[in-house]
């Protein structure tokens, strides 16, 4: 993008080199030197910018030609410094805001899968320990499993016996005492996506 820039840059500055030195038929070595060619004019003004040359030094011989150049390099150097900045700044910012985000997706990722992989052990304690075996689970049952030997798991995930316990209440809604040991596992796994559920469901439990 840079060297597109110098490019059409360079184009405009002969252009104008050429109808100025139409009008004065004049033409000094040094604007030659430095302005000769479409290669040498780029590479000027690549110094410019650069600090190769300070830019005063290559207005100075153009100005003997026409005070328009002076707003040509203003121009040029202003945009150059502050619009090339701001343009790589945000690139920048861009690909940055782009590799946080990406490691952020995979770290939940990584944590959705660990806590998938506990709340399976889990479920596997609750269906084993269960005095049923029609894969349903009563209140009080599952409150004595948890305080047991399902509290390990539970701190795992971050979660506590009186969330679980508000999940219950909220899949028992025809309140007929018992839950699918499955449909529980499930909405524990919906409950860690969305974080906000297991205040609402804490309050299930104590109301």
């Amino acid at each position: 993008m840079l060297l597109f820039l110098l490019y059409v840059s360079a184009i405009v500055l002969l252009q104008l080199l050429d109808v100025s030195i139409a009008a004065t038929q004049t033409i000094d070595v040094e604007i030659v030197h430095l302005y000769g060619s479409l290669g040498d004019s780029i590479f000027t003004l690549f110094m410019s910018l650069s600090g190769g040359l300070d830019w005063r030094e290559c207005l100075n011989p153009l100005l003997a030609i026409s005070g328009w150049f002076r707003l040509f390099f203003a121009l040029f150097v202003g945009f150059m410094h502050f619009g090339m900045l701001n343009v790589f700044s945000a690139i920048f910012v861009y690909f940055v805001t782009r590799f946080v985000n990406q490691h952020h997706e995979e770290d939940i990722r990584d944590t959705w899968e660990a806590d998938s992989a506990v709340i399976e052990e889990l479920e596997q304690i609750l269906t084993t320990e269960n005095s049923r075996h029609d894969g349903r689970i009563t209140f009080k049952r599952l409150k004595q499993i948890l305080n047991d030997k399902g509290i390990t798991h539970l701190k795992k995930i971050g979660l506590d016996v009186a969330t679980v316990m508000g999940v219950f209440n909220m899949l028992n809604a025809e309140e007929t005492g018992t839950i699918l040991i499955d449909e529980l596992a499930c909405s524990l796994m919906q409950l860690k996506g969305t974080p906000d559920s297991g205040h609402i469901a804490t309050v299930m439990y104590e109301n």
